[in-house]
């Protein structure tokens, strides 16, 4: 399943080539895809732990604009980024949209984001992207369009 794994973000980077969203969502529950990346030489950053650390050393700044700006700067500097465990992105007081600012950074930045929750999709075609439980305070659904979900899950 690597094998396929790894296919997969290969022709996610070779798929938003030239694309005014350069955005690839692809659902997986593999651990391993750091290692991964580092085969197709792709810069892969573990969101959570960057952030964390970035908002522990900014706890005066601890506010949606000084995440927003951690993630356009981290972002910016590679032309092709995969962004993994991205859950701290989903925290209330930040007040962000993860999936829309995502979007949006992908106008500059080919992003492969690596979901590893509920997809659905739906009859008319459109694909939704289901974060946490609807009682949850962290609970959302984003559509993606067809071309940024890169098919089904990739399991281990």
């Amino acid at each position: 399943m690597n094998d396929e794994l790894l296919k997969a973000i290969q022709q996610s980077v070779n798929d938003i080539q030239g694309n005014y969203y350069k955005l690839k969502v692809i659902k997986t529950k593999s651990a391993n895809v750091n290692e991964l990346c580092k085969k197709l030489g792709l810069p892969y950053i573990n969101v959570n732990l960057q952030l964390s650390l970035f908002l522990m050393k900014n706890q005066s700044k601890n506010n949606p604009l000084t995440a927003q700006q951690w993630i356009n700067n981290l972002c910016k500097n590679y032309q092709v980024i995969v962004l993994d465990y991205f859950e701290l992105l989903y925290k209330p007081s930040l007040k962000l949209q993860p999936i829309s600012l995502m979007r949006n950074l992908s106008k500059y930045n080919g992003i492969i984001l690596i979901w590893r929750y509920d997809v659905h999709r739906c009859s008319n075609g459109k694909i939704s992207l289901v974060y946490a439980n609807p009682n949850h305070l962290e609970y959302q659904i984003d559509d993606i369009t067809t071309e940024e979900y890169m098919g089904e899950d990739y399991e281990i």
